[in-house]
């Protein structure tokens, strides 16, 4: 391996396409001196071990020294920013999942035809302003009510469908025309109704009682 020539006056600067290296003199950071960094760059003085390394590379490769002496690499630079976007994702995410379910006990209430869609769509909004702690009994409310069982209170039972009660409402509609008819059947007809025994005995003296007063004036 070539070592690393110096570069001369007017020497043009070849484009480094090959590998990247990055070769650093870590500083103590628990040292005993504590000195600053104006104080380090003071007292500091050169180091051949990073430079015998670079030496050794091939000439394709584009070497860096650094000495955390004299030059701090900053390491969190790029974890700062990548927290701080991941953070702004994740707000922006939150903030467009409640907008977007926060109708959806709305929606299912409208298609199910629930006799409390408007209470429903009002305690949405008022959900979409306490962080949505009201959503999940909202979804309850709207998941409860289905048309062809209603509310779901038979025990058991199986509510009727529509057929079988338009069907019996038929019926009944049948039945009450034939009671209308018999009726106004009844009407028409004289009934003569037979007379009660003990007005028959009282007319019985009565005629007996003429025919003596008859026979008396009679005499």
């Amino acid at each position: 391996m070539a070592l690393i020539q110096p570069m001369r006056q007017g020497q043009a600067v070849k484009p480094q396409t090959g590998k990247r290296l990055l070769l650093v003199d870590p500083y103590p950071r628990n040292s005993q001196y504590h000195l600053t960094a104006s104080e380090r760059r003071a007292v500091w003085f050169p180091k051949l071990s990073l430079p015998t390394i670079a030496a050794y590379t091939p000439e394709s490769w584009h070497v860096r020294l650094v000495d955390e002496a004299v030059q701090d690499i900053d390491f969190d630079t790029f974890l700062n920013y990548f927290a701080l976007g991941l953070l702004i994702f994740v707000i922006v995410t939150l903030f467009y999942l409640i907008i977007a379910i926060h109708d959806v006990p709305y929606e299912i209430a409208k298609k199910r035809d629930h006799p409390h869609q408007d209470a429903i769509h009002a305690a949405g909004w008022v959900s979409l302003f306490t962080l949505h702690a009201l959503w999940p009994f909202l979804w309850i409310w709207a998941m409860l009510f289905r048309p062809e069982r209603g509310w779901g209170f038979q025990h058991g039972e199986t509510a009727p469908s529509a057929s079988t009660q338009d069907a019996k409402l038929d019926e009944l509609l049948r039945r009450v025309d034939a009671l209308e008819a018999s009726a106004k059947i009844k009407e028409g007809q004289k009934r003569i109704e037979p007379v009660a025994p003990a007005a028959m005995s009282e007319a019985g003296a009565e005629s007996e009682r003429a025919k003596a007063a008859a026979k008396r004036g009679a005499r």
